[in-house]
């Protein structure tokens, strides 16, 4: 675990042997399953290790470090997991919405067999999977939420059958007040305007919903004068 501004080192040591009998083998790096890009400045290679100058919430994730030799399968030679606690909120919602987080250790689950994962909030379990592999679950939706849900969160993958334990993400979650009637109308013309692909649709479906609201106002004050 790294606070954000850390700096943080990834060694892959194993990478030596391969290349004793490989002489050609190359060393690829992914996140999250995913090649991952470096921009040479903040994040580069020194020699055999992936070095974060400065870490950000956003690098948290599953490094693998592999070999690509001979033309044959990828082999895996290097597991790290980075998880960046920062003082910042980075998931924003309001009471009685949903939201989701995404643990990270979906590769893991992969690699090793008999993982378990658990979320945490504030260091208190709040979620256990049991027996479900993390590529199973990697991603955890937390529904209707109250200021009870407001607070910092980890995800943690364990292996028992050799002891290993790796924090895959830290995410801090600031909840709102509920939103107010004009919000979450204009909120479902918002997503209706991006489903339809234009800004002219999104605002008819808005004076479509208001105009059906002043109808039924309308008539239901009729129905109480009859």
């Amino acid at each position: 675990m790294k606070e954000e501004g850390d700096i943080a080192e990834m060694s892959c040591t194993d990478m030596a042997a391969v290349q004793k009998y490989y002489p050609d083998a190359r060393m690829e790096w992914t996140k999250n399953g995913k090649e991952f890009q470096l921009d040479g400045l903040r994040v580069r290679i020194d020699r055999k290790t992936l070095v974060f100058e400065e870490v950000h919430g956003e690098d948290s994730g599953v490094y693998l470090c592999q070999v690509d030799y001979g033309g044959r399968e990828e082999l895996t030679v290097g597991v790290f997991s980075l998880a960046v606690s920062t003082p910042h909120a980075q998931v924003f919602v309001h009471q009685g919405q949903d939201f989701n987080l995404t643990c990270n250790g979906e590769q893991l689950g992969l690699l090793f067999n008999a993982c378990t994962q658990k979320w945490f909030k504030d260091e208190r379990a709040v979620k256990s999977y049991g027996d479900i592999p993390p590529q199973e679950a990697n991603v955890e939706i937390f529904r209707r939420v109250d200021d009870r849900f407001a607070g910092s969160y980890s995800c943690v993958v364990y292996h028992p059958q050799t002891d290993r334990q790796w924090t895959t993400n830290i995410v801090n979650v600031t909840v709102l007040p509920p939103l107010g009637l004009v919000d979450v109308i204009w909120g479902k013309a918002q997503t209706n305007m991006k489903l339809v692909g234009g800004v002219g649709s999104g605002v008819t479906i808005l004076l479509v919903i208001l105009c059906t609201m002043i109808v039924i106002t309308c008539r239901s004050g009729k129905d109480k004068k009859s």
